[in-house]
């Protein structure tokens, strides 16, 4: 069964992962604990060690992309085994926004109220320290 090797948070503040190289490539061996890809954060350089051993089936990412943290970058499984579809992390899904139609007005719209001609500010209630 294929594995998502996912890339290591780097602290809190660090939100992505540059891919800077790959070090395995799809159809290579991997171990557990190898390094597969150097990546850079806005701070520092790092190498991203393997948590599955088996095949590179597949790179989802390329040298230059940005990589967010705790999501997949590399699909490893048996030998000729076969990724069906993309991880769901992979994609983002479109935002949609509500359709509101121009030519309708609501039923219960709130009824606004006109200002009065006569309004003073001396009408109010003074406030004192």
């Amino acid at each position: 069964m294929a594995t998502e090797v996912m890339m290591p948070k780097q602290g809190n503040s660090v939100e992505s992962c540059i891919i800077l190289d790959w070090r395995k490539k799809e159809g290579d061996a991997v171990s557990i604990g190898e390094i597969i890809c150097e990546a850079e954060t806005d701070k520092s350089t790092i190498e991203v060690e393997s948590t599955a051993e088996g095949v590179v089936l597949q790179l989802l990412f390329g040298i230059g992309d940005e990589a967010p943290v705790q999501s997949p970058i590399m699909i490893v499984g048996a030998p000729g085994e076969h990724v069906v579809t993309q991880p769901s992390a992979v994609v983002s899904p479109v935002a949609t926004s509500p359709v509101v139609e121009k030519d309708t007005v609501p039923a219960s719209l709130p009824t606004l109220m006109k200002p009065a001609s006569n309004f003073s500010s001396s009408d109010l209630p003074g406030v004192s320290p």
